[in-house]
């Protein structure tokens, strides 16, 4: 009787980590359920469904992380129309398209005002091209992406730590904001 008793004691202390666990179920989820399930991105729809999006475009630099000096961001405002009650701030790649007169880097911004890339910019030159860019409102369609990146927290070299995050892939900005590069 007391090799049983010691049995299920010993039993009930054992920690249980399987898939079917209710505790590691809210923490986990699986590949297979992650392809099939819709993910709400910070835009407030599913990611990779295409909407209109107003956003202000504003620089890395005011966030002061290493991560986004030398780029460009957007805070988006509203969704299809309707404002979001926490805007989001979101990197994002622009395609090359004639329709795309956005920029994520000075050296794009340069590009899409003097139709040639430059070697090198200075940041007297930087301040100069941003004057009428940063700040701006646009109105852009696009689609919200999401993917992995990062180190393992195990390992011992300094970046940022394994993580899913999301970015705006920009599809083209239309015909409303002719006027953002002058």
């Amino acid at each position: 009787m007391k090799h049983l008793t010691l049995t299920i004691l010993a039993a009930l202390t054992i920690p249980i980590h399987s898939a079917e666990d209710p505790a590691q179920a809210d923490q986990t989820i699986s590949i297979t359920k992650l392809r099939e399930a819709k993910v709400i991105g910070d835009l407030g729809v599913p990611l990779g469904t295409y909407v209109e999006i107003e956003a202000i475009i504003i620089s890395g630099a005011e966030l002061r992380t290493k991560e986004h000096d030398g780029s460009y961001l957007l805070k988006v405002t509203k969704v299809e129309g309707k404002p979001l009650k926490m805007p989001p701030t979101m990197s994002f790649t622009v395609p090359s398209h004639p329709l795309a007169k956005v920029a994520n880097n000075p050296f794009d911004l340069y590009e899409l005002k003097h139709d040639k890339r430059p070697s090198q910019l200075d940041s007297t030159e930087i301040r100069q091209l941003e004057k009428d860019y940063v700040g701006q409102t646009v109105t852009l369609k696009a689609y919200e992406c999401g993917s992995f990146s990062g180190i393992p927290e195990e390992m011992i070299w300094q970046g940022p730590n394994f993580h899913f995050s999301t970015h705006l892939q920009i599809m083209f900005m239309p015909w409303t904001n002719p006027g953002i590069l002058k």
